[in-house]
């Protein structure tokens, strides 16, 4: 066997047929992948084309919160909480300890008396629509009486 190796007759056989099984793996194996991956990304797009305007119909508003022409607005924590409370339907909500730093802003803000679906949409809400903003404590707090009902307590930091 290691004769067979250093042999140049047997390089000079390998080497070639290495060669051309490169471009036959290319062609049969690697292409026809490509194509379907092709294929899938065009039928993703559409459907998230879809649900884009789907989105759009039903929340115009989206387009509203950053508009290129008139650029970033000011930041305003008693706007931002109010607003997105207001839409979830939540009546409980106290701001506090809203403190302006060098990068930004930070407040504190307290929700009573909502479920946990409540919570978890007022979170995912403010991160996908402020993306600078950031929650770095999250306090849960249950309720005795009450099935599903909580006391939330979050501190938020704003980066401009």
């Amino acid at each position: 066997m290691k004769d067979l190796y250093r042999n140049p007759i047997f390089y000079y056989i390998a080497v070639p047929l290495l060669v051309a099984v490169w471009p036959l793996t290319v062609a049969f194996k690697y292409l026809p992948e490509m194509d379907q991956s092709l294929e899938d990304q065009k039928n993703y797009y559409v459907e998230s084309e879809a649900l884009i305007e789907e989105i759009l119909t039903m929340d115009p508003d989206r387009l509203s919160y950053y508009d290129v022409n008139q650029g970033d607005t000011a930041f305003s924590y008693a706007v931002v909480i109010d607003k997105v409370a207001s839409g979830l339907g939540i009546r409980e909500v106290t701001l506090n300890e809203q403190v302006r730093t060098k990068d930004g802003q930070k407040a504190k803000v307290k929700l009573e008396d909502i479920n946990i679906q409540q919570c978890t949409k007022f979170l995912a809400t403010l991160q996908m629509r402020w993306d600078n903003l950031k929650c770095s404590n999250f306090t849960l707090t249950k309720k005795r009486e009450i099935k599903d009902q909580w006391t939330v307590t979050m501190s938020l930091a704003y980066t401009e």
